[in-house]
């Protein structure tokens, strides 16, 4: 006599699977985390710190952090520091759109965090994260270099445990 019921118990197989799958999505994650390759996306003053940031004082390369040539199509994560405009902000969307995902933000500066000294100028955005997502911001007029290590260390905590916008949102393919 066959019983049926909508409820089975997963078998062996599937247990194995959905260990290996979990730990495949660990390590992808992992190696996502440990070699970001930035774009840079500088308009104003804090584009100076952001430089300095690339800088061997700083030394973003022992984070992982590879500086290796301004591409969008190669780049997964976009640092974009100083004052953005309306004008700017399609130009911005049109790099940003061109980004393989997983895509990651960093806003750098007062004016990219909340519209900064420009916060009631008529062609100000006040705050990029009103126009995309951003996964970790940088305050401060201009910031310290010291700070983009600690905005990095963030957005590697975040991506490391599944928490960051692009995966949140989708724009990550899992194993």
């Amino acid at each position: 006599m066959e019983e049926s019921s909508e409820f089975s118990y997963p078998g062996l197989y599937e247990v194995i699977f959905m260990k290996a799958e979990k730990f495949i999505n660990t390590v992808l994650n992992w190696g996502r985390s440990n070699s970001l390759w930035p774009l840079t996306f500088g308009t104003s003053c804090c584009a100076i710190e952001m430089m300095t940031f690339g800088a061997t004082k700083v030394d973003s390369d022992r984070l992982g952090v590879l500086f290796t040539g301004d591409s969008p199509r190669q780049a997964d994560l976009i640092l974009v520091s100083g004052t953005i405009t309306k004008k700017m902000a399609r130009r911005l969307l049109n790099v940003y759109e061109q980004m393989p995902d997983p895509k990651y933000v960093i806003a750098v500066g007062a004016c990219n965090v909340s519209g900064g000294l420009y916060h009631d100028s008529y062609n100000t955005i006040e705050g990029i994260d009103r126009i995309m997502p951003v996964d970790a911001f940088i305050p401060g007029c201009p910031p310290r270099p010291e700070e983009f290590l600690d905005a990095v260390r963030v957005l590697q905590k975040l991506i490391r445990e599944n928490r960051s916008k692009a995966q949140k949102n989708g724009n990550i393919r899992q194993a």
